[in-house]
Protein backbone atom coordinates (compact mmCIF):
# COMPACT_ATOMS: atom_id res chain seq x y z
CA UNK A 1 0.00 0.00 0.00
CA UNK A 2 1.54 3.30 -0.84
CA UNK A 3 1.95 5.49 1.93
CA UNK A 4 -0.72 8.49 2.36
CA UNK A 5 -0.02 11.98 1.08
CA UNK A 6 -0.27 14.40 3.26
CA UNK A 7 -0.82 18.49 2.63
CA UNK A 8 1.70 20.74 4.22
CA UNK A 9 -1.14 21.84 6.72
CA UNK A 10 -1.84 18.53 7.24
CA UNK A 11 1.73 17.36 8.07
CA UNK A 12 2.00 19.99 10.40
CA UNK A 13 -0.73 19.60 12.54
CA UNK A 14 -0.82 16.09 12.44
CA UNK A 15 -0.19 15.87 16.62
CA UNK A 16 -2.71 18.79 16.62
CA UNK A 17 -5.35 16.83 19.00
CA UNK A 18 -7.88 20.13 18.47
CA UNK A 19 -7.04 21.19 14.88
CA UNK A 20 -10.95 21.92 14.14
CA UNK A 21 -11.72 23.54 17.29
CA UNK A 22 -8.55 26.02 16.94
CA UNK A 23 -9.82 27.02 13.37
CA UNK A 24 -12.76 27.65 14.45
CA UNK A 25 -11.16 30.19 16.84
CA UNK A 26 -10.29 32.35 14.26
CA UNK A 27 -12.07 35.52 13.87
CA UNK A 28 -12.32 35.97 10.41
CA UNK A 29 -13.48 39.50 10.52
CA UNK A 30 -9.75 40.80 11.33
CA UNK A 31 -8.18 38.09 8.04
CA UNK A 32 -8.14 41.41 5.59
CA UNK A 33 -5.73 43.05 7.80
CA UNK A 34 -3.93 40.11 9.00
CA UNK A 35 -3.13 38.86 5.43
CA UNK A 36 -2.24 42.33 4.20
CA UNK A 37 0.32 43.34 7.24
CA UNK A 38 1.89 39.63 6.32
CA UNK A 39 1.43 40.49 2.51
CA UNK A 40 3.41 43.68 3.12
CA UNK A 41 6.00 42.68 5.90
CA UNK A 42 4.28 44.70 8.59
CA UNK A 43 5.02 43.28 11.58
CA UNK A 44 4.72 46.18 13.47
CA UNK A 45 1.08 45.84 12.80
CA UNK A 46 -1.68 46.29 15.64
CA UNK A 47 -2.84 43.40 14.28
CA UNK A 48 -0.48 41.30 15.64
CA UNK A 49 -1.01 43.33 19.33
CA UNK A 50 -3.80 40.55 19.51
CA UNK A 51 -1.55 37.91 20.76
CA UNK A 52 -4.37 35.75 21.81
CA UNK A 53 -5.82 35.96 18.12
CA UNK A 54 -3.40 36.10 15.25
CA UNK A 55 -2.38 32.28 15.95
CA UNK A 56 -5.64 30.76 15.01
CA UNK A 57 -5.75 33.60 11.73
CA UNK A 58 -2.60 32.11 10.71
CA UNK A 59 -3.64 28.30 11.03
CA UNK A 60 -7.03 29.03 9.47
CA UNK A 61 -5.23 30.66 6.29
CA UNK A 62 -2.23 28.13 6.20
CA UNK A 63 -5.06 25.80 5.53
CA UNK A 64 -6.97 27.51 2.79
CA UNK A 65 -3.36 28.32 1.38
CA UNK A 66 -3.83 32.19 1.80
CA UNK A 67 -0.33 31.79 3.57
CA UNK A 68 2.63 29.50 2.92
CA UNK A 69 4.53 26.74 5.98
CA UNK A 70 6.80 29.20 5.77
CA UNK A 71 4.79 32.21 7.18
CA UNK A 72 2.91 29.84 9.49
CA UNK A 73 6.28 29.17 10.99
CA UNK A 74 7.56 32.68 10.98
CA UNK A 75 3.93 33.76 12.51
CA UNK A 76 4.58 31.48 15.61
CA UNK A 77 7.85 32.08 15.89
CA UNK A 78 6.71 36.17 16.36
CA UNK A 79 3.98 34.93 18.46
CA UNK A 80 7.16 33.29 20.99
CA UNK A 81 8.82 36.09 20.86
CA UNK A 82 6.50 38.62 22.20
CA UNK A 83 5.34 35.77 24.91
CA UNK A 84 8.73 36.85 26.38
CA UNK A 85 9.69 40.14 24.92
CA UNK A 86 8.38 43.67 24.82
CA UNK A 87 10.98 45.55 23.49
CA UNK A 88 11.61 44.02 19.83
CA UNK A 89 13.29 45.44 16.54
CA UNK A 90 11.88 44.52 13.53
CA UNK A 91 14.77 44.58 10.63
CA UNK A 92 15.11 44.09 6.92
CA UNK A 93 16.94 41.19 5.41
CA UNK A 94 19.56 42.88 2.98
CA UNK A 95 22.72 42.90 1.74
CA UNK A 96 22.00 46.36 1.24
CA UNK A 97 20.81 46.77 5.06
CA UNK A 98 22.36 45.18 8.15
CA UNK A 99 24.50 42.94 6.55
CA UNK A 100 27.09 43.22 8.65
CA UNK A 101 25.12 42.08 11.83
CA UNK A 102 23.93 38.75 9.29
CA UNK A 103 27.41 38.60 8.84
CA UNK A 104 28.17 38.41 12.00
CA UNK A 105 26.55 35.00 13.07
CA UNK A 106 27.90 33.48 9.93
CA UNK A 107 31.07 33.49 11.93
CA UNK A 108 31.77 31.55 14.93
CA UNK A 109 31.87 33.46 18.17
CA UNK A 110 35.30 35.32 19.01
CA UNK A 111 35.28 34.22 22.42
CA UNK A 112 35.11 30.54 21.10
CA UNK A 113 38.44 30.98 19.01
CA UNK A 114 39.64 32.60 21.88
CA UNK A 115 38.93 29.83 24.67
CA UNK A 116 40.42 27.60 21.92
CA UNK A 117 43.46 29.43 21.69
CA UNK A 118 42.74 30.09 17.99
CA UNK A 119 42.07 26.25 17.21
CA UNK A 120 38.41 27.11 16.35
CA UNK A 121 39.12 28.69 12.64
CA UNK A 122 37.11 31.88 12.50
CA UNK A 123 36.20 31.42 8.71
CA UNK A 124 32.91 32.37 7.73
CA UNK A 125 30.67 29.36 7.10
CA UNK A 126 29.69 30.80 3.92
CA UNK A 127 32.24 31.63 0.98
CA UNK A 128 31.41 34.83 -0.64
CA UNK A 129 29.65 33.29 -3.83
CA UNK A 130 27.73 31.49 -1.13
CA UNK A 131 27.21 34.37 1.01
CA UNK A 132 25.75 36.22 -2.18
CA UNK A 133 23.54 33.46 -3.10
CA UNK A 134 22.11 33.78 0.36
CA UNK A 135 20.97 37.82 -0.33
CA UNK A 136 20.18 36.08 -4.19
CA UNK A 137 17.52 33.68 -2.66
CA UNK A 138 15.92 36.22 0.06
CA UNK A 139 15.43 38.56 -3.18
CA UNK A 140 13.90 35.96 -5.51
CA UNK A 141 10.34 37.18 -6.10
CA UNK A 142 9.04 34.14 -4.98
CA UNK A 143 10.07 34.90 -1.17
CA UNK A 144 7.20 36.52 0.98
CA UNK A 145 7.50 39.87 2.11
CA UNK A 146 7.03 38.92 5.52
CA UNK A 147 10.24 35.79 5.21
CA UNK A 148 12.50 38.91 3.89
CA UNK A 149 12.95 40.21 7.77
CA UNK A 150 14.10 38.93 10.99
CA UNK A 151 13.71 40.02 14.61
CA UNK A 152 16.21 41.31 16.96
CA UNK A 153 15.51 40.78 21.02
CA UNK A 154 17.67 41.55 24.11
CA UNK A 155 19.32 38.34 24.93
CA UNK A 156 17.95 37.31 28.42
CA UNK A 157 20.03 34.24 28.58
CA UNK A 158 22.69 33.58 31.43
CA UNK A 159 24.17 30.66 31.65
CA UNK A 160 22.99 29.23 35.51
CA UNK A 161 25.52 27.74 37.47
CA UNK A 162 27.94 27.95 34.25
CA UNK A 163 25.39 25.74 31.86
CA UNK A 164 24.54 26.75 28.51
CA UNK A 165 20.76 27.55 27.24
CA UNK A 166 20.53 25.14 23.64
CA UNK A 167 21.13 28.22 21.97
CA UNK A 168 24.39 28.95 23.82
CA UNK A 169 25.82 25.52 23.55
CA UNK A 170 25.07 25.61 19.92
CA UNK A 171 27.33 28.56 19.47
CA UNK A 172 30.03 28.07 22.11
CA UNK A 173 30.82 24.40 21.26
CA UNK A 174 30.18 23.92 18.24
CA UNK A 175 31.04 27.30 16.34
CA UNK A 176 27.84 27.46 14.60
CA UNK A 177 26.04 30.97 15.60
CA UNK A 178 24.23 31.40 12.31
CA UNK A 179 21.06 33.75 13.06
CA UNK A 180 21.76 33.51 16.86
CA UNK A 181 23.87 35.84 18.94
CA UNK A 182 25.07 39.56 17.77
CA UNK A 183 27.18 42.23 19.69
CA UNK A 184 25.98 45.73 19.13
CA UNK A 185 27.72 48.41 20.92
CA UNK A 186 28.86 46.34 23.38
CA UNK A 187 25.53 44.48 24.15
CA UNK A 188 24.52 41.19 23.38
CA UNK A 189 21.41 41.12 20.87
CA UNK A 190 19.39 37.37 19.67
CA UNK A 191 18.54 37.26 15.93
CA UNK A 192 15.57 35.60 15.03
CA UNK A 193 14.94 34.76 11.92
CA UNK A 194 12.37 33.71 9.23
CA UNK A 195 11.41 30.52 8.42
CA UNK A 196 12.70 31.76 4.77
CA UNK A 197 15.91 32.62 6.12
CA UNK A 198 16.68 29.47 7.71
CA UNK A 199 15.34 27.84 4.31
CA UNK A 200 17.91 30.27 1.90
CA UNK A 201 20.87 29.71 4.26
CA UNK A 202 20.87 25.84 4.19
CA UNK A 203 20.31 26.30 0.06
CA UNK A 204 23.31 28.22 -0.17
CA UNK A 205 25.53 26.51 2.19
CA UNK A 206 25.43 23.14 0.57
CA UNK A 207 23.24 24.01 -2.82
CA UNK A 208 19.56 22.99 -3.30
CA UNK A 209 19.86 19.29 -4.39
CA UNK A 210 21.52 19.21 -0.98
CA UNK A 211 19.13 21.25 1.79
CA UNK A 212 16.46 19.62 3.36
CA UNK A 213 13.38 21.34 2.94
CA UNK A 214 11.91 22.30 6.51
CA UNK A 215 8.90 21.49 7.59
CA UNK A 216 7.24 22.90 10.43
CA UNK A 217 5.27 20.44 13.21
CA UNK A 218 3.10 21.98 15.98
CA UNK A 219 4.79 20.26 19.08
CA UNK A 220 7.23 17.20 19.15
CA UNK A 221 8.52 14.71 16.01
CA UNK A 222 8.68 11.10 16.44
CA UNK A 223 12.06 9.41 16.37
CA UNK A 224 10.78 8.12 13.85
CA UNK A 225 9.48 11.05 11.79
CA UNK A 226 13.15 12.25 12.02
CA UNK A 227 14.13 8.65 10.44
CA UNK A 228 11.59 9.48 7.33
CA UNK A 229 13.12 13.16 7.04
CA UNK A 230 16.22 11.45 6.11
CA UNK A 231 14.90 9.30 3.37
CA UNK A 232 12.10 12.33 2.16
CA UNK A 233 15.11 15.25 2.26
CA UNK A 234 13.31 17.14 4.68
CA UNK A 235 13.63 17.79 8.68
CA UNK A 236 10.79 18.65 11.13
CA UNK A 237 11.41 22.11 12.59
CA UNK A 238 9.27 21.97 16.11
CA UNK A 239 7.35 25.26 16.57
CA UNK A 240 4.57 26.19 19.06
CA UNK A 241 0.92 27.27 19.18
CA UNK A 242 -1.73 28.63 21.78
CA UNK A 243 -2.28 25.45 23.78
CA UNK A 244 0.79 23.48 22.95
CA UNK A 245 3.91 24.29 24.50
CA UNK A 246 7.47 23.21 23.27
CA UNK A 247 9.90 21.65 25.82
CA UNK A 248 11.98 23.24 28.83
CA UNK A 249 15.12 21.08 27.45
CA UNK A 250 16.40 19.45 24.69
CA UNK A 251 19.52 17.77 24.01
CA UNK A 252 20.38 18.20 28.18
CA UNK A 253 20.26 21.72 27.54
CA UNK A 254 17.68 24.23 28.67
CA UNK A 255 15.32 25.81 26.28
CA UNK A 256 14.01 29.05 28.54
CA UNK A 257 11.80 30.24 25.57
CA UNK A 258 9.82 28.46 22.75
CA UNK A 259 12.25 29.66 20.12
CA UNK A 260 15.41 28.22 21.45
CA UNK A 261 13.68 24.36 20.47
CA UNK A 262 12.71 26.09 17.07
CA UNK A 263 16.26 27.10 16.60
CA UNK A 264 18.07 23.76 17.69
CA UNK A 265 16.38 22.26 14.60
CA UNK A 266 17.16 24.42 12.65
CA UNK A 267 20.94 23.50 13.62
CA UNK A 268 20.13 19.88 12.67
CA UNK A 269 18.58 20.79 9.65
CA UNK A 270 22.52 22.42 8.21
CA UNK A 271 23.83 19.56 9.81
CA UNK A 272 21.65 17.24 7.79
CA UNK A 273 21.92 19.28 4.52
CA UNK A 274 25.77 18.89 4.91
CA UNK A 275 25.13 15.15 4.28
CA UNK A 276 24.92 13.79 0.31
CA UNK A 277 21.36 12.45 0.24
CA UNK A 278 22.08 8.55 -0.59
CA UNK A 279 24.16 8.80 2.46
CA UNK A 280 21.37 9.60 4.37
CA UNK A 281 19.80 6.68 3.22
CA UNK A 282 22.77 4.70 3.62
CA UNK A 283 22.67 5.70 7.30
CA UNK A 284 18.91 5.02 7.63
CA UNK A 285 19.56 1.50 6.24
CA UNK A 286 22.22 0.91 8.78
CA UNK A 287 20.18 2.33 12.04
CA UNK A 288 17.83 -0.37 10.84
CA UNK A 289 20.36 -3.00 10.88
CA UNK A 290 21.41 -1.68 14.58
CA UNK A 291 17.72 -1.66 15.92
CA UNK A 292 17.17 -4.91 14.73
CA UNK A 293 20.67 -6.21 16.52
CA UNK A 294 19.42 -4.31 19.49
CA UNK A 295 16.41 -6.34 19.73
CA UNK A 296 18.60 -9.24 20.12
CA UNK A 297 21.12 -8.45 22.50
CA UNK A 298 20.47 -9.53 26.03
CA UNK A 299 22.86 -7.53 28.34
CA UNK A 300 21.48 -4.23 29.31
CA UNK A 301 24.68 -2.16 28.53
CA UNK A 302 24.61 -3.40 25.01
CA UNK A 303 21.21 -2.71 25.08
CA UNK A 304 21.64 0.88 25.76
CA UNK A 305 24.38 1.12 23.82
CA UNK A 306 22.80 -0.29 20.70
CA UNK A 307 19.85 2.13 21.89
CA UNK A 308 21.87 5.49 21.72
CA UNK A 309 23.45 4.52 18.68
CA UNK A 310 20.44 4.11 16.60
CA UNK A 311 19.35 7.26 17.77
CA UNK A 312 22.27 9.31 16.98
CA UNK A 313 22.38 7.70 13.64
CA UNK A 314 18.87 9.12 13.04
CA UNK A 315 19.45 12.59 14.71
CA UNK A 316 22.38 12.42 11.92
CA UNK A 317 24.74 15.47 13.91
CA UNK A 318 27.72 14.36 12.12
CA UNK A 319 30.85 16.99 12.38
CA UNK A 320 32.42 14.74 9.66
CA UNK A 321 30.92 16.77 6.95
CA UNK A 322 31.47 20.30 8.27
CA UNK A 323 34.01 21.49 6.27
CA UNK A 324 36.96 21.85 8.40
CA UNK A 325 36.80 18.26 8.59
CA UNK A 326 36.50 17.68 5.21
CA UNK A 327 39.90 19.41 4.36
CA UNK A 328 41.59 17.53 6.84
CA UNK A 329 40.49 14.44 5.31
CA UNK A 330 41.38 15.81 1.59
CA UNK A 331 44.69 16.53 3.34
CA UNK A 332 45.11 12.97 4.68
CA UNK A 333 44.09 11.10 1.12
CA UNK A 334 45.31 14.07 -1.32
CA UNK A 335 44.74 11.50 -4.53
CA UNK A 336 42.51 8.96 -3.27
CA UNK A 337 39.76 11.38 -1.67
CA UNK A 338 36.21 10.77 -2.09
CA UNK A 339 33.11 12.14 0.27
CA UNK A 340 33.01 8.20 0.75
CA UNK A 341 35.56 8.38 3.28
CA UNK A 342 33.88 10.65 5.03
CA UNK A 343 30.88 8.65 5.42
CA UNK A 344 33.04 6.39 7.55
CA UNK A 345 35.06 8.56 9.29
CA UNK A 346 31.11 10.18 10.60
CA UNK A 347 30.25 6.26 11.12
CA UNK A 348 33.37 6.17 13.49
CA UNK A 349 32.67 9.16 14.95
CA UNK A 350 28.97 8.26 15.76
CA UNK A 351 30.31 5.35 17.62
CA UNK A 352 32.71 6.85 19.72
CA UNK A 353 30.15 9.95 20.52
CA UNK A 354 27.77 6.72 21.84
CA UNK A 355 30.29 5.49 23.84
CA UNK A 356 31.32 8.91 25.55
CA UNK A 357 27.66 9.94 26.28
CA UNK A 358 26.58 6.53 27.45
CA UNK A 359 29.09 6.71 30.25
CA UNK A 360 28.66 10.79 30.60
CA UNK A 361 24.81 9.58 31.68
CA UNK A 362 25.96 6.84 33.92
CA UNK A 363 27.89 9.47 36.00
CA UNK A 364 25.24 12.12 35.74
CA UNK A 365 22.54 9.57 37.19
CA UNK A 366 24.59 8.29 39.62
CA UNK A 367 25.83 12.13 41.20
CA UNK A 368 22.08 12.73 41.31
CA UNK A 369 21.92 9.82 43.64
CA UNK A 370 22.03 9.99 47.46
CA UNK A 371 25.49 9.22 49.03
CA UNK A 372 27.19 9.20 45.47
CA UNK A 373 30.94 8.76 47.15
CA UNK A 374 29.12 6.26 48.93
CA UNK A 375 28.22 4.52 45.98
CA UNK A 376 31.45 4.46 44.32
CA UNK A 377 33.18 3.93 46.81
CA UNK A 378 31.38 0.35 46.86
CA UNK A 379 31.42 -0.06 42.86
CA UNK A 380 34.70 -2.14 41.65
CA UNK A 381 36.72 -0.04 39.05
CA UNK A 382 37.18 -3.92 37.37
CA UNK A 383 33.48 -3.98 36.87
CA UNK A 384 33.15 -0.40 35.09
CA UNK A 385 36.18 -1.67 32.48
CA UNK A 386 34.83 -4.65 32.27
CA UNK A 387 31.62 -3.17 30.87
CA UNK A 388 33.35 -0.81 28.40
CA UNK A 389 34.80 -4.02 27.31
CA UNK A 390 32.16 -6.03 26.52
CA UNK A 391 30.91 -2.56 25.07
CA UNK A 392 33.92 -2.95 22.61
CA UNK A 393 33.58 -6.50 21.76
CA UNK A 394 30.20 -5.11 19.83
CA UNK A 395 32.33 -3.02 17.39
CA UNK A 396 33.11 -5.64 15.75
CA UNK A 397 29.85 -7.51 15.52
CA UNK A 398 28.26 -4.05 14.93
CA UNK A 399 30.77 -4.16 12.04
CA UNK A 400 30.27 -7.31 10.34
CA UNK A 401 26.27 -7.42 10.59
CA UNK A 402 26.00 -3.48 9.12
CA UNK A 403 28.85 -4.95 6.01
CA UNK A 404 26.71 -8.18 5.54
CA UNK A 405 23.39 -6.69 5.35
CA UNK A 406 23.48 -3.33 4.01
CA UNK A 407 24.57 -3.01 -0.04
CA UNK A 408 26.16 0.46 -0.28
CA UNK A 409 26.88 -0.07 -3.65
CA UNK A 410 22.80 0.66 -3.98
CA UNK A 411 23.63 3.43 -2.22
CA UNK A 412 26.67 4.80 -4.19
CA UNK A 413 29.48 4.23 -1.79
CA UNK A 414 32.01 2.38 -3.58
CA UNK A 415 33.05 -0.67 -2.32
CA UNK A 416 36.63 -0.08 -2.85
CA UNK A 417 35.97 3.01 0.37
CA UNK A 418 34.81 0.38 1.92
CA UNK A 419 37.57 -2.40 1.52
CA UNK A 420 39.76 0.40 2.04
CA UNK A 421 38.56 1.14 5.48
CA UNK A 422 37.15 -2.00 6.88
CA UNK A 423 39.94 -3.06 9.25
CA UNK A 424 39.98 0.69 10.64
CA UNK A 425 35.96 0.55 10.98
CA UNK A 426 36.44 -2.80 12.73
CA UNK A 427 39.92 -2.59 14.69
CA UNK A 428 40.93 1.04 15.24
CA UNK A 429 38.45 2.05 17.73
CA UNK A 430 39.19 -0.78 19.84
CA UNK A 431 43.05 0.26 19.11
CA UNK A 432 42.38 3.82 20.19
CA UNK A 433 45.51 4.24 22.25
CA UNK A 434 47.73 2.94 19.21
CA UNK A 435 51.03 5.45 18.37
CA UNK A 436 50.99 5.20 14.70
CA UNK A 437 49.31 8.14 12.69
CA UNK A 438 45.78 7.05 12.49
CA UNK A 439 43.58 7.70 8.86
CA UNK A 440 41.57 10.07 10.93
CA UNK A 441 41.55 12.85 13.89
CA UNK A 442 39.50 11.06 16.05
CA UNK A 443 42.68 9.67 18.24
CA UNK A 444 42.43 12.34 21.18
CA UNK A 445 38.88 11.73 21.87
CA UNK A 446 39.11 8.53 21.94
CA UNK A 447 41.94 8.98 24.54
CA UNK A 448 39.84 10.65 26.51
CA UNK A 449 36.46 8.12 26.13
CA UNK A 450 38.20 5.14 27.66
CA UNK A 451 39.74 6.77 30.56
CA UNK A 452 36.33 8.50 31.04
CA UNK A 453 35.61 10.88 34.45
CA UNK A 454 33.64 7.55 35.78
CA UNK A 455 36.66 5.32 35.82
CA UNK A 456 39.34 7.20 37.03
CA UNK A 457 36.48 8.25 39.67
CA UNK A 458 36.54 4.77 40.88
CA UNK A 459 40.05 3.94 40.76
CA UNK A 460 40.80 7.03 43.24
CA UNK A 461 37.74 6.09 45.57
CA UNK A 462 38.75 2.45 45.70
CA UNK A 463 42.48 3.74 46.46
CA UNK A 464 41.54 6.13 49.10
CA UNK A 465 38.93 3.54 50.34
CA UNK A 466 42.08 0.57 50.51
CA UNK A 467 44.47 3.30 52.31
CA UNK A 468 41.54 4.00 54.81
CA UNK A 469 40.57 0.60 55.79
CA UNK A 470 45.06 -0.14 56.08
CA UNK A 471 45.05 2.86 58.74
CA UNK A 472 42.12 1.50 60.72
CA UNK A 473 43.66 -2.09 60.65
Amino acid sequence: MEPVSLSPFEYTTKYLENREELLEKANLANGPRFLKALNEGKWTDPIFERRSQFPFLALYYFKSGEITKGQFTTVMLYWSILRHHSHIEVLPCSVDLNHDLMKQTFMPPKELAEATNGGMSLESHLTPDQEATFFSLMRDRDVPESERYFFLIPDYQYPPDGEYSISQYIAYETGINVFNRVQIDGKTQRMIPSHGMMQAFVKALTGKDFAVDMTPVIGLSSLEDIRDNSLTGTRDMAIPIQGVDLPPEVDNHSCPQFYDVTYHDFYHAILSSLVPPHQRKAFMAIEKVVANFRDEVTEDIEKRFLTQFSERLIDMELPSYRRETVQHIKGEFPEDYSIDLVFWDAMRDLILQTHEHLHTDETQKLQKQRGYSHILAKIKANDIINRLKNEHNLIPQIAERILSSVSFEEHGISLNSINTIKPFFENEIIRGLKKEPSFFPLRERFEKVVTRDLVLELNRINESTQIRSHSVS
